[in-house]
């Protein structure tokens, strides 16, 4: 039943971010509360297994988030970036992610 919860948080999460791009109503929460509504676990599922930096703010996730990974790529450390504003969403061999 867990899985399901989490399976149908994601796709919420997804749908109602396909639905806000076609209004023009980028920028918001909204795709996370549903998520969060529906399996208030989604976000310590989807990480585990994995060492993980999320950033969170008001304001300059964006540009702090580049920051963290440029700097782990630049030392070597194999991260992954994942970010609701990329299509790309794969960590490759990396178990390491920046949120």
């Amino acid at each position: 039943m867990q899985n399901l919860r989490l399976i149908f948080a994601v796709a919420v999460c997804r749908l109602s971010r396909l639905v806000l791009r076609l209004f023009n109503r980028g920028g918001t929460t909204l795709p996370g509360v549903l998520a969060l509504k529906i399996c208030p676990d989604v976000i310590s599922r989807l990480s585990s297994g994995l060492e993980t930096v999320a950033v969170s703010g008001t304001n300059g996730k964006t540009t702090v988030t580049h920051m963290l990974e440029k700097a782990a790529k630049t030392a070597g450390g194999g991260y992954g970036c994942l970010q609701p504003f990329r299509r790309e969403f794969s960590l490759g061999n990396s178990r390491r992610a920046l949120l």
